[in-house]
């Protein structure tokens, strides 16, 4: 374990070992051995937690753990920082797509027979987004297409494009309560692990799931964030220990 956090793996046994060759022949795999250097260099300059590695004497599996960023969470929750993230991009995003579609109804409606390449070329983005975007626009009843695919032309529909236009407003409000409820959620989640704990200190993670409805590994994923937190603790061997609460 000690090598491999310095970087230093060695396979003394190769499973699949003519499969591993195949697949750095056809350039789908780096050289043997050159994934942990690849996850240390990048976690480090990332400035994340190292990896955790765990295996066992035989060397039958190995379990990489990657803990995320602390800007990410603070006391297991999503930060404000992230928080603030998260919605300045949705906005940015937002903001982007409505100058978009500004431009393309500007252009249909000088040109109401133009393509979508056409379009794609005046504006200076990819076909892809114009059709992106046009989707967005149909379904909000801003434009629709009238007449054979070759020979039809654009008809904009202005009576809805202030309803449409607010989608910025809309979708911050959506993304705002998704990260509150998520937050909710997840405190709402480890309350009743430690409301379990205390009831049975000796309860199991698989009891625990099976209590509260959710799958083995959310539990463990809250536990995990739980101990980081020193909110819990293990006492004891694995089979007879009993969970102890910090907070």
């Amino acid at each position: 374990m000690e090598d491999l956090k310095t970087g230093r793996a060695i396979a003394r046994r190769y499973r699949n070992r003519r499969i591993g060759e195949f697949l750095k022949e056809i350039d789908l795999s780096d050289k043997k051995s050159t994934g942990i250097t690849k996850i240390l260099r990048t976690l480090k300059l990332n400035g994340s937690p190292p990896p955790e590695f765990e295996t066992n004497d035989e060397r039958d599996y190995l379990i990489v753990t990657i803990r995320q960023h602390e800007a990410f969470r603070t006391d297991g929750t999503i930060s404000e920082g992230a928080n603030e993230g998260v919605n300045e991009g949705a906005n940015e995003g937002v903001n982007e797509g409505v100058n978009h579609q500004t431009q393309i109804i500007k252009v249909m409606e000088g040109m109401p027979n133009i393509t979508v390449k056409q379009i794609a070329e005046r504006i200076g983005v990819s076909i892809t987004t114009i059709e992106r975007e046009i989707r967005v626009m149909k379904k909000n009843d801003m434009i629709k297409f009238i007449g054979p695919k070759k020979s039809g032309y654009w008809e904009i529909m202005t009576i809805r494009q202030q309803k449409a236009f607010r989608t910025d407003e809309t979708i911050n409000e959506g993304i705002s309560e998704g990260i509150s409820e998520g937050r909710n959620e997840g405190r709402n989640r480890q309350n009743q692990i430690i409301k379990a704990m205390e009831e049975m200190p000796n309860i199991t993670v698989k009891q625990i799931a099976e209590q509260i409805g959710v799958s083995i590994t959310t539990i463990e994923r809250e536990i995990r964030v739980m101990k980081k937190n020193d909110m819990i603790k293990f006492i004891g061997p694995k089979k007879s220990g009993y969970w102890e609460i910090i907070r």
